[in-house]
């Protein structure tokens, strides 16, 4: 246990079969429950005129905290999906990472570190929105509504604005890792915008879902789980164990998509 004499070539973490399961499962579940999130308020069975009053706040905040006194199962569904999406992401951002690196290193560690360190910081934001709800519970929704709203700074941005940092990760890291693995052939240029476009998705505390989110989601799922099959069917050839440099397709359309 302390000393092994095996040497496993081209070892990596996480690993082909948890590297390929969480570029399957992880965008499945970022979908799944940005939906969540947004049927939670959508299926509320509020008045026009409190749909209005919500619509026109500057933060989703008070939204979120309607939602949850409207369905609560349903809330809390979507956020519990949406915080175990954060981690399996993770281990789909580094494969991903992994894989573009090949040709692109310097884009696509940067660019990965950058976006797992934003994920960090969403499960951050994750504790501060239950500890909202929980609060919901316990005062009611009015002095729950306006403790967060009067702490709502102190709550986003504490711990001496780390979290917050981290989480701007996602739009410098987003935009790095989209071209490297551009420039390394590992998508093309349609599945680079779209996870751009993913990357951007809603960054801090009790934030809603809407169209925008949810097609970011599904962007992820198109870049993602396409790879995740070839990963598990150790179709790429950068990750067995005798590494092999990955032929570069510019021809059209593998540049394109």
């Amino acid at each position: 246990m302390v000393t092994s004499q095996v040497r496993h070539e081209n070892a990596w973490f996480p690993g082909s079969v948890t590297g390929g399961l969480a570029l399957i499962a992880g965008p499945a579940l970022w979908l799944t429950a940005l939906i969540l999130r947004y049927a939670g308020l959508e299926t509320s069975n509020l008045p026009a005129d409190q749909r209005a009053r919500l619509a026109a706040e500057p933060v989703a905040a008070p939204g979120q905290l309607v939602a949850y006194v409207e369905n609560p199962g349903l809330v809390i569904a979507g956020y519990s999906t949406f915080a175990a999406a954060c981690i399996i992401v993770s281990f789909a951002v580094i494969t991903f990472g992994r894989v573009a690196a090949e040709r692109s290193y310097h884009l696509a560690q940067l660019g990965a570190v950058a976006v797992v360190a934003s994920l960090a910081a969403r499960l951050y934001f994750l504790g501060v929105e239950l500890t909202a709800f929980r609060l919901v519970d316990a005062l009611g929704l009015e002095d729950a509504t306006r403790f967060v709203m009067d702490s709502y700074v102190e709550l986003s941005y504490g711990l001496s604005y780390v979290p917050v940092a981290a989480s701007a990760g996602a739009l410098l890291g987003g935009v790095l890792l989209s071209l490297g693995a551009l420039r390394a052939g590992t998508i093309g240029a349609g599945r680079c915008v779209l996870l751009m476009s993913w990357a951007w998705t809603f960054l801090g505390v009790l934030k809603d879902s809407d169209g925008g989110s949810i097609s970011g989601g599904v962007a992820l799922c198109i870049v993602m789980v396409p790879l995740g099959v070839r990963v598990l069917g150790g179709r790429v050839s950068v990750l067995r164990t005798q590494a092999v440099p990955e032929p570069l397709d510019r021809r059209f359309p593998a540049w394109l998509w």
